[in-house]
């Protein structure tokens, strides 16, 4: 018997709409970032590069990359008139000093992660050397809970039903990889031990 869970839908729909609206404006944020030229993206670029991934799979992807500033997404979402409050809920800012905020993710690739539908539940942010840590992950918040989804799941899952088959990965960028060269029934478990809930 499969578990139950309580859907989001039983929780505060327009809370629960807006957050994958904030998440989706961020998506658009970082991708931007990235396609921008300039000398603060040169380690983003060389390290794409070295990755071997072309264009239309980074814009399939939706990924991104996210400046040194300490407050750059939260400023650009803001002056569109998002309240602090509900990005802080989407779990794309941390709370500092004094009652001071500053983006979770600074100085890194960026994974959108999305659900079967293909809405934007939360992000994986990749540094570009070896400083650690190597991945930063979304918390866990009102549409994002990591145990719940497979990433990738939204472009593999017509071709895990043709197989009748999955290949489970690791991360991301085995996904990516996987997906660039025409396996295209591969997802990932978003960094946790694989769950119940994901088989």
């Amino acid at each position: 018997k499969l578990p139950e869970y309580k859907s989001s839908r039983d929780q505060d729909s327009s809370i629960v709409s807006a957050v994958y609206s904030v998440n989706d404006v961020a998506a658009n944020y970082y991708s931007d970032l990235l396609e921008k030229a300039g000398s603060s993206l040169e380690a983003a670029r060389r390290y794409i590069t070295k990755r071997g991934l072309d264009a239309s799979i980074i814009k399939k992807f939706r990924m991104g990359y996210a400046g040194s500033s300490w407050n750059g997404l939260l400023d650009y979402l803001s002056g569109r008139g998002v309240k602090q409050d509900m990005i802080l809920k989407a779990g794309l800012i941390i709370k500092g000093k004094e009652n001071s905020y500053y983006d979770l993710f600074r100085n890194r690739v960026i994974f959108p992660i999305c659900d079967v539908r293909g809405r934007v539940l939360g992000f994986g942010a990749r540094v570009m050397d070896e400083t650690l840590p190597k991945y930063i992950n979304s918390p866990e918040t009102i549409v994002y809970k990591k145990g719940l989804h497979l990433y990738g799941l939204n472009f593999a899952k017509a071709y895990i039903k043709e197989r009748n088959f999955a290949i489970i990965t690791e991360g991301y960028l085995d996904v990516i990889m996987c997906h660039q060269h025409g396996v295209n029934n591969v997802i990932a478990s978003l960094g946790t031990a694989l769950t119940t809930e994901q088989i």
